[in-house]
């Protein structure tokens, strides 16, 4: 034997001894930092979601996040510390609400950052605009940041949002820069094209993470 192939040992000091056992399988424990960020351009509207799992005590083989509405998938990357992790995506429609199954090539365990790149696109920026970014399931933990920022020319006002704190753009940097993070989520730590970030807003962090949906109002 070597150094972790025991989990437990007795000594026994009569012939005559009882041993029982009870095994179980243990349960994953998940937390994610979200970052929903959505670019407002004259003719469309860009949203990229980015998930920061942390996968403890049973690793995983596949993550599910909920898609908001009426935006087109464009494309998903999903990748450890050790490199890619995406084996295959698929997108349904579960009780009326679109679910994202990502299949990872492993059972995966530590750091894992899933990217969800969605867009539409309009005439012109409506009026009023509600802005539903990405939502995964299964979590025991999240806590979340929305960022927003607009073309040139293109003027945005909060408002509602309900559930979340307006903070200083600034802090995104800090709360949301994991050091071995892969390209994907280290380009979202810099100034997101043209105008920067214009609203910086953080969820309350919360569980039970299937009932929570963030929306928020942008009147332009």
């Amino acid at each position: 034997f070597k150094e972790g192939d025991v989990a437990s040992a007795y000594r026994f000091l009569k012939p005559g001894f009882a041993l029982a056992v009870r095994a179980e399988a243990v349960t994953p424990l998940i937390d994610v930092s979200l970052r929903n960020h959505f670019f407002i351009a004259a003719e469309s509207l860009r949203v990229t979601g980015v998930a920061d799992y942390e996968v403890k005590r049973a690793g995983v083989f596949a993550f599910k996040l909920v898609l908001p509405p009426g935006l087109r998938l464009d494309s998903v990357t999903c990748a450890g510390e050790s490199g890619d992790k995406l084996a295959q995506w698929n997108e349904r429609t579960e009780n009326g609400v679109r679910v994202l199954d990502i299949a990872l090539k492993e059972r995966v365990n530590g750091r894992v950052w899933a990217q969800v790149n969605l867009s539409t696109n309009y005439a012109q920026p409506p009026r009023s605009l509600p802005l539903v970014g990405v939502h995964p399931l299964g979590v025991q933990k999240l806590t979340g940041y929305v960022s927003i920022n607009a073309e040139t020319g293109i003027s945005v006002k909060t408002d509602t949002f309900d559930g979340m704190t307006e903070v200083p753009a600034a802090s995104l940097l800090t709360a949301f820069a994991p050091v071995n993070a892969p390209a994907p989520v280290q380009q979202l730590q810099q100034p997101m094209s043209q105008g920067g970030v214009m609203r910086t807003i953080r969820n309350q962090p919360f569980t039970r993470s299937e009932e929570h949906t963030s929306e928020l109002q942008s009147r332009l």
